[in-house]
């Protein structure tokens, strides 16, 4: 089995939310020359946008799910153990881009949201390892 890496989707809702602040905010501190205000905010638009660039779903030949969120989150769950996955748009916090997500069920109490781009085939690609996974 190949590795496949799955992006997190990007809602341009979600990014003009996340980001239209800070931008706003940006721009009238460098009008106004506090500069350290600016460099505090433009630092804040670097990590968010690193955070995005490391969001990310890989699907590995050892036939686990390696969540990556941001540069400080990854989890590692076997494939085997995941029981569900159902369709959500929770706005809780989650490693995803997207309000069109994904919440998948695993080992006895576990769960995780997600938001991977290509839903279907990222599914696909879960069921071929695990086909008694539930879709809900």
């Amino acid at each position: 089995m190949e590795h496949k890496t799955y992006r997190s989707k990007l809602s341009w809702g979600l990014a003009v939310l996340a980001f239209g602040p800070l931008i706003l905010a940006l721009a009238l501190t460098v009008s106004d020359g506090a500069w350290a205000a600016a460099a505090i905010i433009a630092a804040s638009i670097m990590f968010m946008m690193i955070t995005y660039a490391l969001t990310f779903y890989a699907v590995t030949p050892e036939k686990d799910l390696v969540v990556h969120g941001g540069p400080f989150m990854k989890r590692r769950i076997p494939i085997s153990s995941i029981k569900s996955i159902e369709g959500t748009r929770t706005i809780l916090g989650a490693p995803a881009w997207s309000l069109d997500r994904l919440h998948i069920s695993f080992g006895k109490y576990d769960a995780v949201v997600i938001s991977p781009v290509r839903k279907k085939e990222f599914i696909e690609s879960l069921k071929a390892i695990n086909p008694e996974i539930e879709i809900k």
